[in-house]
């Protein structure tokens, strides 16, 4: 009779089951320097980072991005706001600061200022803010904003010639699409 050995079979440690954590306690774990929460993270994503980057670069090089794209990941997340307030960019305006007349200025003062437009009682507000990190279609509000206001957007130049107390109207983005359609099949 032949003797056998027995063992468990380990269980893989891509078994996300088991250490269901939700993105923020991973994230936090992560800062820490946790290195199995690392390990967690990089496999509850790859494959959609994988995916993206096939599609960008090819199978040939997705690989190796996808390596690099979570060396960025890791390295950046000291800097990481989890609760960071953001707007799109299409609301940031950057105003000439309005002078006292008869008030001197110091030459090195700052010119301009970045802000945006609040809409309270159908009128615009300006409110100056400071930015933070910018992504492709917005930026981080470092202060100048509590968050659940009303922000005007627009078009750059509607935007740049809107005066405070000005008259603001909520459009119907449903009546703007009907617009855009009919004037297609007119």
């Amino acid at each position: 009779m032949a003797t056998t050995a027995v063992s468990e079979i380990p269980r893989p440690r891509t078994d996300l089951a088991s250490a269901a954590m939700d993105d923020a306690t991973l994230i936090a774990a992560c800062r820490r320097g946790d290195a199995r929460a690392m390990e967690l993270l990089y496999h509850q994503y790859k494959r959609r980072v994988f995916g993206l980057c096939h599609r960008i670069v090819g199978p040939v090089d997705a690989e190796e991005v996808v390596q690099e794209v979570f060396v960025r990941v890791f390295r950046g997340l000291a800097g990481f706001r989890g609760d960071a307030l953001v707007v799109p960019l299409q609301a940031l305006v950057v105003r000439e600061i309005e002078r006292k007349p008869g008030v001197k200025v110091d030459p090195n003062a700052p010119r301009d200022q970045e802000g945006v437009y609040l809409m309270e009682n159908g009128k615009a507000r300006f409110q100056p803010i400071s930015t933070g990190m910018i992504g492709e279609l917005s930026i981080e509000v470092a202060s100048g904003l509590k968050g659940g206001e009303t922000l005007v957007t627009g078009p750059f130049k509607a935007l740049r010639e809107l005066e405070p107390g000005g008259a603001v109207k909520v459009e119907d983005p449903k009546k703007k699409k009907k617009g855009a359609d009919s004037e297609k099949n007119g």
